[in-house]
């Protein structure tokens, strides 16, 4: 946030914000507010649904749990991605403001997803073939939805959103998590996890930056490799500087938090036991 800030000031565009706005998006409130929605960085939209998702997680938790034990997990996923779905109809028919819709009920089919996919993987190793066909299926829908977004959805849009993107991604991370390819242990790709956070939270004050000093060159590949290439450097510096003292330091306060992983980050694989 004042890496943003110290980019973007006196840039004198739109996404600039004065000094006094940083608490509010310290506290996570920049989507409530509309003159500072997508303002300052603009990924960070999505970390005031997360918050806000961490703060109901223990009820909603508590509720699933209850599901599961009855056999009713992911039902109570659906019910929860229902109830999402029904929000972002009633605003678009009632037209409410983008205020109400950046907040976590919009979202919720995207979480519900996810703790589906976590209900179905948990104790459970497909065999290779089914693995396969469902990482596909979950490829194909990610890539259709990006296809129905660019081509306009008109109304269904506005209330199904992402929604075949997240069932896609929910499906591709079940399959992962349950049957891990043997290309996520090498080095690259764990590195490129271990600062991805960072590099979704500054690939966009980075862009803006080098627009604004008129350092941007024409054209699409020289562009995209030096926003990709300044912003893996600045998310790295703050995986050194920043997110991995953090973490050393909640470790020192709540001993039993798992250890700072190495860089690149360790990839834990547990063996897959055989599949009749």
């Amino acid at each position: 946030m004042l890496g943003s800030f110290w980019l973007l000031s006196g840039s004198g565009h739109d996404y600039e914000v004065s000094a006094g706005q940083l608490a509010l998006f310290a506290a996570f409130g920049q989507n409530y507010v509309a003159s500072a929605a997508g303002r300052l960085d603009p990924p960070m939209w999505s970390l005031v649904v997360e918050v806000s998702f961490y703060a109901v997680l223990p009820l909603a938790g508590w509720v699933l749990v209850r599901c599961a034990r009855r056999g009713r997990m992911v039902a109570a996923c659906a019910g929860l991605a229902g109830l999402g779905v029904a929000w972002s109809a009633a605003g678009a028919l009632l037209a409410w403001p983008e205020t109400a819709m950046s907040t976590l009920p919009t979202f919720l089919p995207v979480f519900a997803c996810g703790m589906a996919a976590a209900a179905l993987a948990h104790r459970r190793v497909p065999a290779r073939a089914p693995a396969r066909g469902l990482m596909v299926s979950g490829a194909v829908l990610v890539c259709a939805d990006a296809w129905w977004h660019h081509q306009g959805t008109g109304m269904t849009g506005h209330v199904v959103r992402d929604l075949p993107a997240a069932l896609g991604f929910a499906a591709v991370v079940a399959t992962v998590a349950a049957r891990p390819p043997a290309v996520l242990s090498r080095a690259p790709l764990r590195g490129l996890g271990t600062i991805s956070y960072g590099l979704y939270l500054w690939h966009l004050p980075v862009l803006l930056w080098l627009r604004f000093e008129g350092l941007m060159p024409g054209g699409f590949v020289l562009p995209w490799l030096e926003v990709t290439a300044l912003a893996a450097l600045v998310a790295y510096a703050s995986w050194v500087l920043v997110e991995r003292p953090a973490i050393e330091a909640v470790g020192r306060w709540r001993p039993w938090t798992r250890r700072v992983p190495s860089f690149p980050a360790e990839l834990h694989v547990k063996p897959v036991p055989s599949v009749a």
